[in-house]
């Protein structure tokens, strides 16, 4: 990867983090004793893809909670990836390219923490919508418990120009 792309996906991974550390799920101050979240960036993707909708994804009966008091069961909202603008992978545990990807829509998460603009926007699409979609797949330690995590850095309407793939013309 040449230096500008690696600046470039650092300055927007930064600016990322310091939205997405403010809109994620509500955060309580910090208490003594308690450290600051630390953040690694394992892969950052960005992508035309199209909405498929929102499905339900049910709990996977993994703890005594379940299925009634765990709340594992959520809805997502599923984007098929058309083709890659940018892709970066900076870690032994990054995310590969995917085909599929999938977005939890259950506010205030703390598992998967989705800002309420991009919520907003998601639940504005119509099936087949096209959108440029981008995303950071992060190791996030805090209170010293370490989880992955896939935030929503990006999400806006593809220009009609803009969806075909390279070499086509529209009709």
């Amino acid at each position: 990867m040449n230096v500008k792309i690696a600046k470039c996906l650092l300055s927007v991974f930064m600016l990322g983090c310091a939205v997405v550390l403010q809109s994620g799920a509500e955060e309580k101050p910090l208490e003594e004793g308690d450290s600051p979240a630390r953040v690694e960036l394992l892969a950052f993707n960005r992508v035309v893809a199209s909405f498929e909708g929102v499905e339900h994804k049910p709990c996977m009966f993994r703890t005594s909670l379940c299925p009634d008091k765990c709340g594992h069961a959520r809805d997502v909202a599923r984007f098929k990836v058309v083709r890659y603008l940018n892709y970066g992978c900076f870690g032994k545990y990054g995310d590969a390219e995917q085909e599929v990807f999938f977005v939890n829509m259950k506010e205030n998460d703390r598992e998967d923490p989705q800002s309420p603009a991009v919520l907003a926007a998601i639940r504005g699409l119509k099936k087949g919508d096209m959108v440029e979609l981008s995303w950071a797949h992060l190791y996030v330690t805090h209170g010293g418990v370490s989880s992955p995590q896939r935030r929503v850095l990006g999400i806006a309407p593809v220009p009609s120009e803009v969806r075909q793939e390279p070499g086509t013309v529209e009709s």
